[in-house]
């Protein structure tokens, strides 16, 4: 357990980004947006995954240029903090079947 004292955390805050992980926000134009400013996360890291098994359509429209597009919507602060704002892509997930749109 931490002390009252210690900071834990940034209250409505997702955290940090882990080491290796890079990370971007474009905005609904493609333009990257900066510090403070809504938009998609898109992240890449030496661990990604290269796509989905056996579903090049899922894949061409998940992973852009070796980035992983979240279909989250998100902010950075300045201090690196980040928070999920809502969700852009919608997601189902039926008889172990992913469906997005």
């Amino acid at each position: 357990m931490y002390p009252a004292s210690q900071k834990v955390g940034v209250p409505g805050s997702a955290g940090q980004l882990n080491p290796g992980v890079v990370a971007r926000v474009v905005r609904p134009d493609g333009s990257l947006a900066g510090f403070n400013e809504p938009g998609e996360l898109r992240v890449k890291s030496p661990s990604l995954a290269l796509g989905y098994w056996n579903n090049k359509e899922a894949t061409n429209g998940t992973f852009v240029d070796g980035w992983l597009c979240t279909g989250d919507e998100v902010i950075i602060r300045e201090d690196r903090e980040l928070f999920v704002i809502d969700r852009l892509k919608v997601v189902l997930l039926f008889e172990s079947m992913c469906y997005t749109g």
